[in-house]
């Protein structure tokens, strides 16, 4: 204890690495007679304790100069999906200084540059985002009970592994700027697609079908909304959202909507970010990330189970952002927004 005091107070009052410098934890150690465990730890308080004016740079020390400083910013936004290490060794070549990438990241966060994994988003030309503007634009003065009596409909992909996207530096106001955005495309695999739909009142069984088998058809659609939704949308008198996928608006599709005196909302082309249904999946797909499953049918099994524990408060609150998702499509110019 003694030994361990007298280390203590020696590193507080000397210049402890100058002195020594290239010697090893165990030589420092059996210099004081010590364990080397306490050597790090005496050093360590110490150096939360240590004088300020010990605290400044040595003088041979590597500097960064406001010039280093803009190049870095520079070669970042001459290649935002450069790594970090790629934009060090550029630095090292055009300035002849060694940088490390936590040096280098840094610097970046100084100037509000950071890495961000790319945000999905769907394909939008400028007759889209006109469309979805009109589209909120004729919505925005509906009240929270009218929204209560739309049923949310939709189909997505569940596979077991997961979609890669790429990081990129930008500033945080970039986020749904084109050149960050990930496309999303529907691409085959193995993998199950399901189907579902809830709303303010209620929510449906989730119909799933798997991609092995023949793709779903208007048929199987009809079907679909007769066995799943109808009740439902009768019951609680309910109009129905759907998006314009090939299947919904067949022509058999609109007959039987007719026949049956169901309610169809217009719905603007590229628009899951308008359906709070989409929310709903990518929590389930969040949960479902990362676990692994033996059989099809557990994984199937998984997908149902999450489905089912989503409680009707919880569809309530996503029923509810639709409003405010109005809003922001109408602030974007009916371009990419945050839920």
């Amino acid at each position: 204890v003694q030994r361990s005091k007298e280390l203590a107070y020696f590193i507080g009052k000397t210049k402890f690495h100058e002195i020594f410098a290239g010697r090893t934890q165990e030589e420092k150690a059996d210099f004081f007679e010590v364990h080397r465990n306490t050597v790090q730890r005496d050093r360590k308080g110490a150096k939360r304790k240590m004088p300020k004016e010990w605290e400044k740079r040595p003088k041979n020390a590597l500097k960064f100069t406001k010039y280093d400083k803009l190049l870095i910013r520079n070669l970042s936004l001459e290649d935002r999906y450069a790594t970090q290490a790629q934009l060090a060794t550029v630095f090292f070549n055009r300035r002849r200084k060694s940088i490390s990438t936590y040096t280098l990241s840094h610097i970046l966060r100084e100037q509000k540059l950071c890495s961000y994994l790319q945000t999905y988003g769907q394909p939008l030309n400028e007759n889209h985002k006109q469309r979805r503007l009109q589209w909120c634009l004729d919505r925005v003065s509906l009240t929270d009970e009218d929204w209560k009596k739309v049923m949310f409909t939709d189909e997505s992909m569940f596979r077991e592994c997961g979609k890669t996207r790429l990081w990129c530096i930008r500033y945080p106001w970039e986020k749904y700027e084109e050149q960050f955005i990930k496309i999303q495309k529907q691409n085959g695999g193995m993998c199950v697609m399901v189907w579902g739909g809830f709303s303010f009142e209620c929510k449906t069984q989730l119909y799933m079908t798997e991609l092995d088998d023949d793709r779903m058809t208007a048929q199987d659609y009809i079907k679909v909304i007769r066995y799943y939704a109808k009740d439902l949308l009768d019951t609680f008198d309910l109009d129905l959202q759907q998006d314009n996928a090939p299947i919904h608006t067949a022509e058999i599709v609109k007959d039987y909507f007719a026949t049956q005196g169901i309610c169809v909302w217009l719905w603007p082309p590229h628009s899951p970010d308008l359906n709070p249904i989409e929310h709903l999946w990518a929590n389930i797909k969040h949960k479902l990330a990362g676990l692994k499953f033996t059989t099809r049918q557990e994984f199937i099994a998984k997908v149902n189970e999450e489905w089912q524990n989503y409680s009707q408060e919880i569809l309530q609150n996503y029923i509810k952002s639709m409003p405010e998702r109005v809003l922001k499509c109408i602030a974007a110019k009916g371009g990419w927004f945050g839920k």
